[in-house]
């Protein structure tokens, strides 16, 4: 991993400690910061480098938040800048600041927040996006951005109604005022307060040795399910986790994070591979690339075990047909990417068979890419 600006970053026993290296300037938030985060988050997650991921802050305080200097707007120039591009630039500035912060949500480990001292501002938006929270008792919080004219804008107001109630967000948010550690664990946004930050450090510590030592796949899970509930209603949730159920009652459990698509439109079959750990994006990318290769059916393979015939390899046991090929991919990676617990330790790839409408040929039996 390359040497970051604004962080120092250690992997060992499963536990990845990401700490911000800025004590001198309170860990504020510069420009390279919001670049650097989701980048090491990512590269975590698409390693499998670690079980569970450790957030802190050196010096006296955990984080004052953004350094609104970076982000003063520049000089006017002689050249007239027509306001809707500005306006779009902007928007699209808003929306990477928020994809850092989300980079924590979406990664496959759990993810803790370990606060003392100073948490402001884009702090809590950070801090808002992980799994859990602990803080030291001399640990403070502010949603400071409405004392410089500002709505909180990168997760404060989006993440925190499912953590804390409502009615107190709203009191927070309007005033700006100051927390301690101790209404912060009253209103349920740190899981608990330990006495002194050596305290904290350890305790964090042994909390992310306990979730190291269980398994990767099942966490995984945990943390899909609790993320889907709280963004769905009940039966929504409850239905998406049958499904997850259904691959545990076979034994097999959700490993695939890259998938090969085959198509037969040309004279000679093509393969392409699309990999990454954030499914909504793969999911874009698969849906563009078939409609450019004018594919109107998508056939999907399951693999399952079959001892009998093929020693424990994969073989195939089950064909989709859909007329939306985006719908159907969206369907199957949910249902059917499964692989069994016989090669349960490595990454994998599914082969997806796709086909145009024209052909109901039967798909050849799925392959399985063990990737480098």
């Amino acid at each position: 991993m390359n040497k970051a600006t604004c962080f120092d970053v250690t992997i060992d026993g499963g536990i990845a400690h990401i700490s911000m290296n800025r004590p001198d300037k309170m860990n504020s938030m510069i420009r390279v910061f919001w670049k650097e985060l989701p980048d090491i988050i990512k590269e975590i997650d698409k390693n499998s480098e670690a079980r569970v991921i450790v957030l802190s802050g050196q010096g006296k305080h955990f984080s004052a938040g953004m350094d609104l200097s970076t982000f003063v707007p520049p000089k006017k120039s002689e050249v007239e800048v027509d306001p809707a591009r500005q306006r779009e630039v902007f928007y699209h500035e808003v929306l990477e600041l928020q994809d850092a912060f989300t980079a924590l949500e979406e990664c496959r480990m759990p993810t803790i927040a370990s606060i003392h001292g100073a948490c402001v501002g884009g702090a809590i938006d950070m801090t808002a996006a992980c799994d859990m929270r602990y803080c030291s008792e001399n640990a403070f919080f502010k949603i400071a951005e409405v004392d410089i004219g500002i709505a909180a804008d990168v997760g404060t107001l989006q993440r925190l109604p499912s953590l804390i109630p409502l009615a107190k967000l709203r009191e927070l948010a309007f005033t700006g005022r100051k927390f301690d550690s101790a209404e912060a664990k009253s209103l349920g946004f740190v899981n608990e307060v330990f006495e002194t930050e050596e305290t904290l450090a350890k305790e964090v510590q042994k909390i992310a040795e306990n979730i190291a030592s269980k398994s990767p796949l099942v966490t995984r899970v945990i943390k899909k399910q609790i993320n889907y509930a709280r963004d769905h209603t009940v039966r929504d949730s409850l239905d998406f986790h049958a499904v997850w159920k259904k691959a545990e009652e076979k034994g097999w459990v959700f490993a695939a994070r890259s998938i090969v698509l085959r198509t037969n439109t040309a004279e000679n079959p093509t393969e392409k591979l699309f990999s990454g750990t954030n499914w909504p994006f793969l999911e874009a990318e698969i849906g563009l690339f078939l409609r450019e290769e004018g594919i109107d059916h998508l056939i999907i393979d399951q693999p399952s075990v079959d001892k009998e015939e093929d020693g424990g390899a994969l073989a195939c046991h089950h064909a989709f047909w859909g007329p939306n090929p985006e719908e159907s991919l969206h369907r199957t990676i949910t249902e059917l990417a499964y692989v069994p617990p016989t090669v349960a330790d490595g990454p994998y790839a599914l082969l997806l068979q796709v086909a145009p409408i024209e052909n109901d040929a039967a798909p050849s039996r799925p392959l399985l890419y063990t990737l480098a």
